[in-house]
């Protein structure tokens, strides 16, 4: 992928590099059209199977709820936001965010919606 750029990038064997519309590099996912939805629509969906999988540590575990908050924290919110600090969201992804997390605080909490 490049931008803005006369050519094609090509490896030094002179074989040109595949261009793709998107690519993941370090957790963030870069594309062409800068689709902000999408990032966010993935993080969520990604942090969901993780919160789900902690499911029996919610449910079973004999541990505090200040430290269950704590690994949510830590596991699971640190893991949505990544990469999203460089992003300008609008308030729809900001209100999906929220609501993704007062999910996790109604499971450990055991609020009902």
């Amino acid at each position: 992928m490049h931008f803005h750029a006369p050519g094609r990038p090509r490896f030094p064997n002179g074989e040109f590099i595949k261009e793709v519309d998107e690519a993941v590099y370090l957790g963030g996912v870069i594309s062409k059209k800068h689709d902000t939805r999408r990032e966010v629509a993935g993080k969520i969906s990604s942090c969901f199977a993780v919160l789900s999988r902690l499911n029996v540590f919610w449910f079973k575990s004999n541990c505090p709820n200040r430290f269950k908050l704590n690994v949510l924290d830590a596991v699971i919110r640190s893991k949505l936001v990544y990469g999203l600090e460089a992003i300008q969201l609008p308030q729809s992804l900001l209100m999906k965010l929220d609501t993704f997390q007062l999910k996790g605080l109604r499971k450990i909490l055991g609020f009902d919606t």
